[in-house]
């Protein structure tokens, strides 16, 4: 018979993180299964469900009972006495928290309209987030002032910050896909009176005459009057053979033809330009890229949304007419659908959606009365759509696809996007620091934007944490104590990191299944895409913050197939020589370590597969330059259909 003081001292002890870790664990499961489910169809304005007390008193019930029956089974577990299971006072410490929490993520979703199941997810979130903030805590106070202590507050720091991204991240895909407000593709209202007076501007520097030449045919088969339309090619080209042909085929089609012999402030510049040489009546600017193909109703589905003054643009997806070319083109699609159709609607409920720098219209007085185009920035976009929300304007995301471009079919090609954009959107937080810290702009537009930037800098963490793990392995080759993890450590920076990792697979296929066909496969490349990029959205990010100059990198558009295989491991070979190093520390650690501890087998383990997963995902970028260098078939180019 265990002695009842004992007990309780023991009851307490338990109210520390491993009951909440239980708790977020089972909570974030139940969430995968319900959250698979299709969500309502009924509308859920003013069901009783939704009000706030019922919402805030069922959450708290809910965190309540899971944090009790976590602490219950835990305190069973190590005393092998099921007294916890009776007297829910023996485990105080985690029912108060989960009250609270549960009491909060209730509240939360009265105001936010999610379901059932949002609330279970953001819960077992808040559980697994104060478990390992108490998990540090413990940590750190346990283990002498030294080296010991310095390497175990980087290595918890460093996994922080990954749980913050983390957290960002699993923001935008709950709010898709627990929300009850349905983000379904709907038309903006049709317009009302006669047809404004419209300039499609088309920018152009060396691109393929022939992508060109598809792009003007489809505008001139846009369903609008002629006399209210103007259409603009804006090229920069520095071909003087192509300049002449492209200047005959505008001849032709009845384009305006604007050459300029500069490249002054880049694609903003020429927009500018162009902007500045239509007459005065024109009231719109719809921008397209170069190699688009426009659905003939692009117009008259987009301009009735500016009925509202205080609208400046609107967007629609982007989508790739050969998409379909090659499982590498296949995964970019898909990678870019979750921006499009996952995060866009997501935060165009909050009104600070981006605008995309093509296939979107904007209203030219509202562009002209923010000072135009930022011919300083590269992603003149991003950057004039936080202006104009500073400004007092709104936006209106049309969820409907209106036109289909070239998606880059080359590893290298993929990088200098992605470089230009990381680069721009640090760029842009660097010199609009002032503009976010305003006082125009609502907290969840600065929470957006911030967040964007925090996304491009991600690999800081990546290579924070294989640093001190590597630390972890190689310092036992010269017996250093302070460097030989200890089991607690490890339990704390791996496990709970990669639940949330799965957590993060989950919810990427339920929110991509929601909008397209993707397969668990798929969704596991989708996840190595955005793997294969984190070095590159590093070195481009801190050259943004580190105001060291970048020109503006037109994405190459190339329809004769992909490079060689070999260039495109070069591409990659800095991720490809991270992913040989890190694996040959895991290899160290399985074969000669001399780590000594109680926990010998089980740390070993642990060690072994977080280096391993990070050797993986450093690995991603050469997996996909080798997948890039396939070369696709042959296929046309569809004509893009408004859905």
């Amino acid at each position: 018979m265990p002695d009842p003081s004992a007990l309780i001292w023991s009851a307490i002890s338990v109210g520390g993180p491993l009951p909440l870790f239980v708790a977020g664990a089972v909570l974030i499961v139940v969430a995968w299964l319900l959250l698979a489910r299709p969500p309502r169809g009924d509308d859920p304005a003013g069901r009783p469900g939704d009000r706030l007390w019922i919402r805030t008193v069922l959450g708290a019930l809910v965190g309540e009972v899971v944090a009790y029956l976590s602490a219950a089974l835990v305190l069973w577990l190590s005393t092998g006495d099921p007294l916890g299971f009776l007297f829910p006072f023996l485990v105080p410490a985690p029912l108060i928290l989960g009250t609270a929490l549960g009491a909060l993520s209730g509240a939360l979703s009265a105001r936010r309209h999610w379901r059932a199941e949002g609330v279970i997810a953001y819960l077992g979130l808040g559980f697994l987030a104060f478990g390992f903030v108490e998990y540090i805590v413990a940590i750190l106070r346990t283990t002498p002032l030294g080296p010991a202590w310095a390497l175990a507050a980087f290595l918890l720091a460093a996994e922080s910050f990954g749980f913050a991204v983390v957290f960002l991240y699993q923001f935008y895909t709950l709010e898709f896909l627990a929300g009850d407000a349905l983000r379904e593709p709907r038309s903006a209202r049709p317009l009302a009176g006669p047809e404004p007076r419209v300039a499609v501007q088309v920018a152009c520097y060396d691109e393929p005459v022939g992508l060109v030449r598809e792009c003007l045919a489809s505008l001139r088969r846009l369903d609008y009057p002629r006399d209210r339309l103007v259409l603009q090619l804006l090229d920069d080209s520095t071909d003087p053979e192509a300049c002449r042909e492209l200047e005959g085929l505008c001849r032709d089609l009845h384009v305006e033809y604007l050459h300029r012999a500069h490249r002054r402030g880049f694609k903003a510049g020429a927009l500018n330009d162009g902007e500045r040489s239509l007459p005065a009546g024109v009231e719109y600017l719809a921008v397209v890229d170069a190699d688009y193909r426009v659905a003939p109703d692009f117009l008259r589905q987009t301009l009735g949304a500016f009925a509202d003054d205080r609208v400046a643009w609107i967007q629609t997806p982007q989508s790739y007419w050969n998409g379909a070319d090659s499982h590498f083109t296949r995964l970019y699609c898909l990678a870019d659908a979750y921006f499009y159709r996952v995060i866009q609607p997501v935060r165009a409920e909050a009104a600070s959606s981006i605008f995309c720098g093509t296939m979107g219209v904007l209203r030219r007085s509202a562009l002209r009365s923010v000072g135009g185009w930022d011919e300083g920035s590269i992603t003149e976009d991003a950057e004039v759509s936080l202006r104009l929300y500073a400004a007092g304007y709104t936006s209106v995301y049309l969820p409907v696809v209106l036109g289909a471009g070239y998606a880059p079919n080359r590893f290298p090609d993929l990088k200098s996007q992605f470089s230009r954009w990381a680069f721009g959107g640090m760029q842009m937080l660097r010199k609009d620091l002032r503009i976010l810290g305003g006082a125009r702009l609502t907290l969840r537009q600065r929470v957006d934007f911030l967040s964007s930037g925090i996304f491009w800098t991600d690999g800081i963490f990546l290579l924070a944490m294989v640093g001190a793990l590597s630390t972890m392995v190689l310092g036992s080759v010269d017996g250093l104590v302070w460097a030989t993890p200890s089991a607690a450590l490890l339990v704390g920076v791996s496990l709970a990191p990669m639940l949330l990792v799965v957590d993060g697979l989950v919810k990427t296929r339920l929110a991509l299944g929601r909008v397209t066909r993707v397969t668990l496969g798929e969704s596991i490349g989708v996840m190595g895409f955005w793997y294969a990029l984190k070095m590159v959205n590093l070195r481009a990010s801190l050259r943004g913050l580190l105001h060291r100059p970048m020109g503006f990198r037109r994405t190459p558009k190339s329809t004769a197939g992909p490079a060689s295989r070999g260039l495109g491991l070069r591409a990659a070979g800095l991720e490809a020589a991270l992913a040989l190093l890190i694996g040959g520390v895991a290899a160290y650690a399985v074969l000669d370590s001399p780590i000594a501890s109680t926990w010998n087998g089980f740390g070993r383990i642990l060690l072994v597969c977080w280096l391993g997963y990070y050797a993986c995902v450093f690995a991603a970028a050469p997996v996909l330059a080798w997948i890039a260098g396939v070369r696709p078939a042959e296929r046309d180019a569809p004509a893009p259909r408004s859905s």
